[in-house]
């Protein structure tokens, strides 16, 4: 997952695994990524997606997928960097790398993820439009630095 784009791989029947394809990192982007996965016929409550948690470039992504119904697991890069060294491979590019997180959803069925609570993505909204601020979740609670008020 990038900035401005992402690549996605699936499989079926877990032996088997689709072409990559490499999508915008926009709202076209990942509506087109849902269009494909509803040509599966596979209902979202039954599909599962693994992503990267990749500085921020996921959040979008995995909202909008979570919303739609989708079962998301967000992971460690470390963790399936580590994973991936035990396998019979080399390279390292976007498709490869997608390859391979399906191989891991398949193998690993790490556990679901949710997103955080709303006042999260709130905070992040403002410090977004007002740069230098700061924000902290700590025990479930998220503040902010004065400006923002305490939420």
């Amino acid at each position: 997952m990038a900035a401005k784009t992402f690549t996605v791989s699936w499989t079926l029947d877990r032996s088997t695994y689709t072409q990559p394809i490499t999508l915008l990192q926009t709202p076209d982007g990942i509506t087109t990524l849902q269009q494909h996965l509803r040509e599966l016929e596979i209902p979202p409550s039954e599909t599962l997606i693994v992503l990267e948690a990749t500085p921020s470039y996921w959040v979008r992504l995995a909202v909008a997928l979570h919303a739609a119904g989708y079962i998301l697991s967000v992971v460690n890069p470390m963790q399936v960097h580590h994973w991936a060294k035990s396998l019979p491979r080399r390279g390292k590019t976007d498709a490869l790398d997608a390859r391979m997180l399906t191989q891991y959803a398949v193998e690993r069925q790490p556990r679901p993820w949710s997103p955080p609570p709303e006042v999260y993505h709130e905070c992040a909204r403002t410090l977004a439009t007002r740069p230098g601020r700061e924000c902290a979740l700590a025990n479930g609670v998220v503040s902010c630095d004065d400006q923002c008020g305490t939420i």
